[in-house]
């Protein structure tokens, strides 16, 4: 007997992308030391002064520990520049500071970043490969140079300018751009650690620097789907980065996601989907998910080549043991039932404690009309705690 089980039977519901950072047994912990004196012009005050300090001795710091990654054997391997390099490593690390000092004119700052290098090496090696993130960190540094010079040449201006309201309303609104960015990359550093509480906090502060940053927005909306599973605030927050950014792909993901999945309604989810394909036709995430929306619609040929296409474009973050899983159940509910033994045999290998890809094997086992693997494959699934096929077995009078 065929068993036919729901798409939300057959695979767990598929969450937000996360960076996951992994544990590792030897820390090798390095710190990088910096200082640095900004002169005040007329034209700062204290706090901008501090903040073109913080920028100013962060570039010091993450220029020393550019420096030492490019000398690592890993990172060689990378094939990455060192320009690249020192850009993702911004948005991971965490600048600490030691000891800042203000008398009027200048404005003294030691900073400090301590690291575990392998697991530094090992989140650059993912974040590397995620093309999306990448360019939002390439986009905050070239702001942040941008507002660095404009910072310096409205400074030429305070002192010739008769409008000097509107000539400083210019200054410290391009120093708030350049905070905005220092408070986003923290953001970052802080949401791949997992502290979202921490991130929350910071992309508020970096929004509150600058009300147009668009991935602040975003990344806001996944660190509260993660730290308070509040979708509606993430939707809130998805929508404004949409609004001020309409070519970011990632946030009509993230919209997509808590659409179909918090908020049932389908059609906007897949109106999201298609318009992040159409921003990045490599986005392995957007297939993916689309794959899950058209599953919930019982469109199962084009479940099959969504997460076709998404297990062919890759991603070092996308769980493939749920891809091969969603794609076996695409196939069973096709009638394919040798395709689907084989793309589930992959995810079990990947993953043997993925009960839903024993289910389905099951499932597709007694399309073949193999009964016993069939049995075998739904007693591994019951004990792995398959409500599925615990049900069904108890349905048959079959222990597990």
């Amino acid at each position: 007997m065929v068993v036919k089980y729901s798409f939300r039977q057959i695979i767990l519901i598929f969450s937000l992308l996360v960076f996951l950072i992994p544990n590792l047994s030897f820390a090798e912990t390095k710190t990088f030391i910096k200082e640095y004196i900004y002169q005040a012009s007329e034209a700062d005050s204290k706090l901008s002064s501090r903040t073109i300090a913080l920028e100013q001795v962060k570039r010091l710091l993450i220029e020393e520990i550019g420096t030492y990654l490019t000398s690592q054997t890993e990172v060689i391997n990378f094939k990455i520049t060192t320009d690249k390099i020192k850009t993702l490593a911004a948005g991971i690390v965490r600048t600490e500071i030691i000891q800042e000092r203000w008398d009027g004119k200048t404005y003294y700052l030691k900073a400090k970043i301590s690291t575990d290098t392998k697991e530094l090496i090992r989140s650059l090696d993912s974040l590397r490969k995620d093309t999306q993130k990448t360019k939002e960190l390439e986009d905050v540094k070239e702001k942040a140079e941008r507002a660095l010079k404009e910072i310096e040449k409205i400074k030429g201006e305070v002192l010739t300018s008769k409008d000097d309201v509107n000539t400083q309303k210019r200054y410290n609104e391009t120093v708030k751009k350049l905070s905005s960015g220092e408070w986003f990359e923290k953001a970052n550093s802080f949401f791949y650690s997992k502290n979202y509480y921490e991130a929350i906090k910071a992309y508020d502060n970096a929004i509150e620097a600058d009300p147009k940053n668009a991935i602040a927005y975003s990344g806001r909306a996944v660190s509260h789907f993660y730290f308070t599973g509040n979708c509606q605030q993430a939707i809130i927050d998805y929508t404004k980065a949409i609004e001020l950014d309409t070519n970011l792909p990632h946030p009509h993901i993230g919209r997509g996601v808590c659409y179909m999945d918090f908020g049932g309604n389908l059609q906007m989810a897949m109106n999201d989907f298609n318009r992040a394909i159409e921003l990045d036709s490599t986005s392995a995430w957007a297939y993916f998910n689309r794959g899950i929306c058209y599953a919930r619609l019982g469109n199962w040929r084009q479940t099959f080549n969504d997460t076709n296409k998404a297990i062919e474009i890759g991603h070092p973050e996308l769980d493939l043991s749920k891809a091969y899983t969603m794609r076996g159940a695409a196939r069973d509910n096709l009638n394919d039932f040798r395709g689907a033994v084989e793309d589930l045999s992959k995810a079990i290998e990947i993953n043997p404690s993925n009960q839903a890809a024993y289910c389905n094997r099951g499932n597709a086992y007694a399309g073949l009309g193999n009964h016993q693997q069939a049995l075998i494959d739904r007693k591994t699934a019951a004990n792995l705690g398959s409500k599925v096929c615990q049900d069904f077995l108890r349905s048959k009078g079959i222990s597990w």
